[in-house]
């Protein structure tokens, strides 16, 4: 599989996921965190949110097209982007790796293949939705 992602984008989405949920559920903390993890800890506290009560279920009915997801996607709100590539890598922050993507199901490895994350994917209007557990990212495509 070849990178899509470049290292700043996945180093964005690692810092906004460990952000959002506050870090690693790992009791060591040493580890790396996951790009997940970074969005995790910025979020404000809320009720577990999962891919069925995230947004409308309507937004993970219609498979997401690989064309779809190519470009940069930003989120203001956490201070996250993501950049998904032709070539099947994605860069987030410092994080680069590697994605697939099939219907609504969106994996990311990074750590040189050491880890993978599944996320819930799709469209709300224009903006990307990613869930993932108990968090959810929606993301603008930035016009380049």
């Amino acid at each position: 599989m070849k990178h899509i992602f470049t290292a700043a984008a996945a180093a964005v989405i690692f810092a906004a996921l460990l952000t959002a949920c506050g870090g690693n559920d790992n009791s060591d903390t040493s580890a790396e965190t996951s790009p997940s993890a970074t969005a995790e800890s910025s979020a404000e506290p809320e009720a577990t949110i999962n891919a069925e009560d995230a947004v409308s279920a309507d937004v993970f009915e219609t498979p997401v097209e690989e064309n779809r997801l190519l470009g940069m996607w930003v989120n203001e709100e956490n201070s996250v982007s993501i950049q998904f590539n032709d070539d099947g890598t994605y860069v987030n922050d410092s994080i680069e790796g590697d994605y697939t993507l099939d219907g609504n199901t969106l994996t990311l490895t990074y750590y040189g293949g050491e880890v993978s994350e599944d996320y819930s994917v799709g469209f709300r209007n224009d903006q990307l939705v990613l869930v993932r557990d108990d968090f959810q990212l929606i993301f603008d495509k930035k016009n380049e």
